[in-house]
């Protein structure tokens, strides 16, 4: 896969009905699936448009149109979320969770300085994230405590995985930028790049991912990129010092270096009262 650029970070808008993906591939074709963790947790879902590859391919007079088109098939995740979200909340309601309070979204739109269309979902705080994502008490991190503590956590690349239908969540959301495709007249290949960006304020997290940097709010990012949706897998990992180990073997050397002075002095103590004794 070839390598490829990414754009500075953009300033989240504090708009609730557009707020600007958080950065974003210099690629034509692309899907971005991202999380940044922070105060609040911004979960988000961008399809790069392609008006340049649309117009270098004789379709200039179509962008509009397909414009028009990719927002409508965006628009049904977007539903599909927000369903998703009542039904959760009508299980256990809490009015402070609640969809326009503990958790925004924004609107289905088009981002001309990116040219991409989705659209994002802000948790107000983790308590929030929790509530609409309860954890799996079967999926427990691989915990190793050593001189350093490391906390290992493996799991499916996001589009790789695979719906009730059977087909993988790539697939459908290639599927959804396709019909725009064909609904407009447009024939173009699409093969886009799958983008997976986590993004969090601990400078501990270590990932296997193909790109890692840091944004202009001290937000640290791990983005991996795919081809291949199959076998796709992504491990993150914390790896801390373990300080009562540490402190307790530093107790331990200080203690024996100590007990090995004394046993010296009293040596020297003894040694120079024979030597004494015998004079």
């Amino acid at each position: 896969m070839k390598k490829v650029a990414l754009l500075i970070f953009m300033a989240l808008s504090c708009c609730i009905f557009f707020i600007q993906p958080a950065k974003l591939p210099a690629s034509n074709e692309f899907i971005l699936l991202s999380v940044e963790s922070g105060q609040s947790i911004t979960q988000s879902l961008f399809f790069s448009v392609g008006s340049s590859k649309l117009k270098n391919s004789g379709h200039g007079d179509k962008i509009e149109d397909f414009k028009s088109q990719l927002t409508k098939n965006v628009q049904t995740f977007h539903d599909e979320f927000v369903i998703s979200f009542l039904l959760a909340y009508n299980q256990n309601p809490k009015p402070e969770y609640a969809i326009g309070k503990g958790l925004i979204i924004s609107k289905t739109g088009y981002h001309e300085k990116t040219d991409c269309v989705g659209f994002n979902i802000i948790y107000q705080t983790s308590e929030v994230w929790s509530y609409y994502h309860p954890s799996n008490e079967e999926e427990k991190d691989d915990v190793h405590y050593g001189f350093m503590i490391t906390s290992s956590s493996n799991g499916q690349f996001p589009f790789a995985a695979t719906l009730s239908s059977g087909q993988k969540v790539g697939e459908r959301y290639k599927a959804a930028y396709e019909d725009a495709l064909k609904t407009c007249n447009i024939e173009m290949e699409y093969a886009p790049d799958y983008v997976y960006d986590y993004a969090t304020s601990s400078s501990y997290l270590k990932s296997d991912s193909e790109y890692k940097f840091q944004d202009a709010n001290g937000l640290y990012h791990h983005t991996w990129m795919k081809k291949n949706l199959e076998g796709q897998n992504i491990s993150l990992y914390t790896s801390v010092a373990n300080r009562g180990l540490w402190y307790l073997t530093f107790t331990l050397v200080c203690l024996a270096g100590l007990g090995a002075a004394i046993l010296i002095i009293n040596r020297k103590k003894k040694t120079s009262i024979d030597k004494s004794g015998k004079v």
